[in-house]
């Protein structure tokens, strides 16, 4: 609200609302920022083995997240030869409470209604029990959706949870 229309001339913004449309290019240009980041910071990537998309609204994971982590771990294989995979369907969103001017508290009740662990994960939770995971995000604005993936992720074996998003809302 403060900054409202500056998305509209920035370009990581444009390509965070192209790559919720599934741009592929977007999404190319978005994992790209987020690798030269890992670069700086090398540590977010040591003894990480999985990668876990916030997960999109029903089964399409061809957009936002889902599609950004794919590349990601593309990009992260080729740079380092580390054998690190992503996994779109470890967390599922089963509700799309709508969020928008939604304070915290709301958001995180919100969020809680609409993320679980998958059903396999409950039954065996083989792929991520004692692991390292670092969970993606296209854009954080509250850090609700991602407290609570990072929460359930913990719930069931995780080791540690490192979050990685592309940008930031301006409050």
């Amino acid at each position: 609200r403060k900054y409202y229309n500056k998305h509209v001339n920035d370009p990581l913004s444009q390509d965070i609302l192209k790559n919720k449309r599934g741009d592929a290019f977007a999404a190319e240009r978005i994992a790209s920022i987020m690798d030269r980041y890992v670069v700086k910071h090398e540590y977010l990537l040591n003894d990480v083995t999985q990668i876990i998309p916030v997960p999109n609204y029903g089964s399409d994971n061809k957009c936002n997240a889902p599609l950004l982590a794919e590349i990601f771990v593309e990009k992260i294989r080729k740079r380092t030869g580390k054998n690190i995979h992503s996994y779109p369907d470890v967390l599922k969103r089963s509700n799309k409470t709508w969020q928008r001017r939604r304070g915290p508290t709301e958001r995180r009740l919100s969020a809680e209604t609409d993320y679980k662990i998958s059903d396999y994960i409950k039954i065996n939770n083989n792929l991520i029990k004692d692991n390292r995971l670092l969970l993606v995000d296209d854009i954080i604005t509250t850090g609700s959706t991602t407290e609570v993936c990072q929460d359930l992720l913990y719930d069931n074996g995780a080791s540690s949870v490192a979050i990685l998003c592309a940008a930031e809302t301006l409050q």
